[in-house]
């Protein structure tokens, strides 16, 4: 009698960053005889909806610690393959001190190599040595050398996207400039974390040459056209389709990535004039990228190549395009129709809206279209990222209710304000260790005949403020939060208060259920600055020194304006 033989154990395969969407398409693309774990720095992670991932894991954030939890998880589960999506997790993975049989089921190549596709600097260097065209441009690496424009527009993007800022790993976004004002604000906001190049603009249609790479030989390849992009002067891809790329850009991405003997994926971006007969390299993406979908979609599997370059699997011939040709990202791209509608003039649109827009959306009827992440064996995870759409639209609305509702009181209160017949103000934001104790004690200084306190709604108490915003703040505004302690809002609070000043709407709403009675007497900051009830205060709580400087400078803005409606009274600074 013979022995009933075992079945082969099922392979195991880690996504990494799983909050990306190139991650969600990792984890649909894969085959359905592979085990799925998939991790993420929170718990708010969009792969973790759908159905195929087996176990949901906790990445940790500092590198070291990082790689310490990947060997142990990686001893544990014996993976086929690991899959770094982002930056982050490649970043971590691609020096040599990783062990070997760690990088090889990452396949990923040469660290030397994986650094010039991190560098927009050493990219360009690189390809102007091997003859391929590249916008002029210069590196600068300090203040002191940044000159006036000779033209506008002008492209200022960091050396590196991704820098460590405060601690966490933050992305720096290029920026196309129109005007010197804008020039000058992109380089006071990337200097102080990278070097910066700044090149000439070049008008053009996005194109991206996907590639999956065996060290240093391409398997497959696979390119893309930008249809629609956001932001709309040129970013990622909210609708995109198939193309046959221009003979001297597909030769110019796999002769640079054969100069790099590149291992695994990676996807090489241009811009292509639109007669298609000139190109400017624009940079390496040296992992999985947002566009995933279309490639999937049309039939070239990249994570399905990751998986076999891995296992010692031959990748074969290249796959014959299915019926697929355009991809469409649904919540972002109803936000392209959006925004090109109201900057349907600005003269730096990479594409205007037309006709052709709308009768692209009938596309999918005939199966020459789909959506990124829907498949209808598993709709969760478009599901779970559709509902970003809908809970946008309703924070939108929610958002313009309150605004209107805060105006109505405020064009109520504002007589009494003017008049000064307004003494005790209790001024409120979430937590008040940030915005609310800075607007007291702006208030509190300058109107110093009013009584001014600043709570929040957060349920604990005597807490400090941010370093952080406490040094953005004492720099920018000369507030010292050193003694400040925040405290809680209470009924009694709210009953003393003549007028309650909220920093957004979500302090609005959350006064809203918690003090209904005392809604009357609410207003939003900026409504007394009259700026209208779209605008607000955000929460510079865990933002990158920029953002936070920015919002100070918003509080400057607000606090001076709500001020100056005051009457000075004797003893108040004039």
């Amino acid at each position: 009698m013979s022995t009933p033989t075992r079945p082969a154990p099922r392979a195991v395969a880690l996504v990494l960053d799983g909050h990306s969407r190139a991650a969600a398409e990792t984890v649909l693309a894969l085959p359905r005889d592979v085990e799925v774990h998939v991790s993420a720095a929170s718990d708010d992670c969009l792969c973790f909806a759908s159905p195929r991932v087996a176990q949901r894991l906790r990445q940790p954030a500092d590198p070291a610690e990082f790689l310490v939890w990947l060997q142990q998880l990686d001893a544990q589960h014996g993976y086929a393959l690991i899959v770094p999506v982002t930056e982050t997790s490649l970043i971590a993975l691609k020096s040599h001190a990783v062990p070997a049989a760690l990088r090889a089921k990452a396949v990923i190549g040469d660290e030397a190599s994986i650094d010039v596709a991190l560098s927009k600097d050493h990219t360009v260097r690189v390809a102007e040595g091997l003859g391929i065209r590249v916008p002029k441009g210069r590196l600068v690496t300090d203040a002191a050398a940044v000159t006036t424009a000779a033209s506008f527009p002008a492209v200022v993007k960091p050396v590196h996207s991704k820098v460590r800022i405060d601690g966490h790993l933050r992305t720096i976004e290029a920026r196309i400039c129109a005007d010197e004002q804008a020039r000058q604000a992109a380089f006071r906001e990337m200097l102080p974390h990278t070097p910066v190049v700044e090149q000439e603009y070049f008008a053009g249609r996005g194109v991206g040459v996907e590639a999956l790479f065996e060290h240093g030989e391409p398997r497959w390849v696979f390119a893309h056209e930008r249809l629609h992009e956001m932001p709309l002067t040129g970013g990622a891809s909210t609708y995109r389709r198939a193309i046959e790329p221009p003979a001297a850009v597909r030769e110019a991405a796999l002769a640079l990535l054969r100069h790099l003997r590149w291992h695994g994926v990676a996807m090489v971006e241009f811009k292509v004039s639109p007669d298609g007969q000139d190109y400017r390299l624009i940079e390496i993406n040296p992992r999985l990228w947002g566009s995933l979908p279309l490639a999937v979609g049309a039939g070239v599997n990249f994570p399905l190549g990751l998986l076999r370059l891995a296992t010692g699997t031959p990748v074969g011939p290249q796959p014959r395009p299915t019926r697929c040709r355009y991809m469409r990202h649904v919540s972002n791209d109803v936000r392209w129709f959006v925004q090109s509608w109201k900057r349907r003039h600005d003269p730096l649109l990479v594409k205007r809206l037309d006709a052709g827009d709308f009768l692209g959306l009938l596309r999918p009827l005939w199966g020459a279209e789909r959506w990124d992440l829907f498949r209808w064996n598993d709709r969760t995870l478009w599901w779970a990222a559709t509902r970003d759409l809908f809970q946008g639209i309703t924070n939108r609305l929610n958002r313009w209710r309150a605004g209107r509702a805060a105006r109505a009181n405020w064009s109520r209160l504002a007589p009494d304000w003017r008049a000064g017949r307004i003494e005790r103000v209790l001024v409120l934001c979430y937590g008040n260790i940030c915005r609310s104790p800075v607007v007291g004690l702006m208030l509190a200084d300058a109107l110093p005949g009013v009584q001014v306190r600043s709570a929040g709604m957060h349920p604990k108490t005597g807490r400090t403020s941010p370093a952080a915003w406490a040094e953005t703040v004492r720099d920018t505004l000369s507030v010292d939060l050193a003694d400040h302690r925040s405290q809680q809002a209470g009924e009694a609070d709210m009953a003393w208060a003549q007028l309650v000043i909220a920093m957004d709407t979500e302090n609005w709403e959350a006064i809203e259920r918690t003090f209904p009675t005392h809604l009357p007497r609410v207003t939003l900051l900026s409504a007394m600055a009259e700026q209208g009830g779209g605008s607000e205060v955000p929460d510079p709580y865990n933002k990158p020194g920029p953002e936070m400087r920015a919002i100070a400078e918003t509080i400057r803005r607000c606090v001076s304006r709500a001020i100056g409606a005051f009457p000075l009274r004797p003893g108040s600074p004039g």
